[in-house]
């Protein structure tokens, strides 16, 4: 931020110098009118710097959205805007950031497992959740596909090894919460999680289509 305005004071400067210049050099004739049209191509320039430096520092926080500052670099700096409206002079002119929802998100996350040797189960379990600020940075550091790396791998992971889908068509409470703790460790908070589809498949025909295609082989 301090360089911007070191530049801005330097256009001055330097505009001020030139119609100093102007004013020596010049005849009396033309004195008055170089040093006029001078300041006014100097204030011209230093108001168009000022302008740009504004729009540029300034950072825009609509409801329910949380804006991350990033370097010239890319990377998260660490500095979360969560407070609705526009924040002036808040960041570097050279950064800008990334605005993230992080209220009322939802991600269907299908599951496909093997009820017994008879039926395949296909699922989709609807997760609705809130990101938490304080968390934002190192989840998207970490995890920039979180939806899937994490939402998506410990719905799954959770669903599996309790085989859930084997025996029910819903979630039970004792696995709702595991699947919340698990997710509250990466900053994501659940707020409803629900069996939002179930559907059985004869597998019958996968495993004949299997043996026929290894005894071709």
């Amino acid at each position: 931020m301090w360089i911007s305005f070191m530049i801005l004071i330097t256009i001055i400067v330097i505009t001020t110098i030139i119609s100093i210049l102007f004013w020596i050099f010049s005849d009396r004739y033309y004195r008055v009118s170089n040093t006029i049209i001078t300041s006014i191509f100097g204030f011209f320039i230093a108001l168009v710097w000022f302008l740009l430096i504004f729009a540029l520092s300034s950072v825009s926080v609509p409801t329910g959205y949380a804006s991350l500052e990033k370097s010239w670099g890319g990377r998260y700096t660490g500095k979360v805007f969560t407070e609705t409206g526009r924040h002036f002079w808040a960041i570097a002119p050279s950064y800008n950031t990334k605005r993230v929802d992080i209220r009322n998100n939802k991600e269907a996350v299908p599951v496909n497992v093997m009820k017994d040797k008879t039926y395949n189960v296909s699922a989709s379990v609807e997760v609705v959740y809130d990101l938490q600020p304080n968390k934002l940075v190192d989840l998207l550091s970490n995890y920039s596909d979180y939806k899937n790396t994490v939402i998506g791998a410990i719905v799954k992971n959770v669903i599996t090894s309790n085989n859930i889908l084997a025996n029910s068509q819903s979630l039970t409470p004792k696995d709702e919460k595991e699947i919340e703790n698990e997710l509250a460790k990466y900053g994501v908070k659940v707020t409803n999680i629900y069996m939002n589809s179930y559907k059985l498949t004869n597998s019958s025909n996968y495993a004949l289509n299997a043996n026929v295609n290894s005894n071709n082989n």
